[in-house]
């Protein structure tokens, strides 16, 4: 498949002012895993672009953008955007948190808009978003919580879950 090998690459140790192997594989993999996931046509409908927002530190932006800048998505051309608002991730079609968060106005956005949601950390997958990105020894793996993408109308190939460590929600 075709992000295995991005899975397979091993996390370097930090460097500093530059992001680190493992963010640079975490951004990798969010890219090459949301080829794989399905937005509702009214979602895109009329857009001119794919907002990736962006609530991470310096570092972590700087990985998403290599990822996925200059790249389209859903046919559109990919556009990061710092999130700052509840406007701001309103206006996302994805957005990658570096840190879990506990905002109840943006866990409420999160939960009813066709946001695919990315966070670092085992738990952010079966606590507040749809992909949680962690690393497991020396390699990165992820969780998905596949009633969280269902609740937004988000469509996950079964090809992706098929290589999840833990998918919750499979039960209706």
């Amino acid at each position: 498949m075709i992000f295995a090998f991005t899975l397979a690459m091993t996390i370097a140790l930090p460097s500093h002012g530059e992001p680190t192997q493992a963010q640079k594989v975490r951004a990798a993999t969010a890219f090459k895993l949301s080829k794989y996931v399905e937005w509702p046509k009214e979602a895109l409908e009329g857009k001119t672009e794919f907002v990736v927002g962006v609530v991470a530190n310096d570092d972590m932006s700087e990985a998403l953008e290599a990822a996925f800048g200059d790249k389209t998505m859903s046919d559109l051309p990919v556009t990061l955007k710092k999130v700052e608002s509840l406007d701001d991730l309103k206006s996302c079609n994805l957005v990658y948190f570096d840190e879990p968060t506990e905002d109840e106005d943006y866990l409420e956005v999160l939960h009813t808009e066709p946001i695919l949601s990315y966070g670092d950390g085992e738990k952010f997958a079966e606590k507040s978003g749809v992909v949680g990105l962690f690393e497991h020894g020396n390699k990165i793996r992820f969780n998905i919580n596949l009633r969280a993408a269902r609740e937004v109308g988000l469509t996950i190939s079964s090809k992706v879950l098929e290589l999840a460590s833990q998918v919750y929600g499979t039960t209706e």
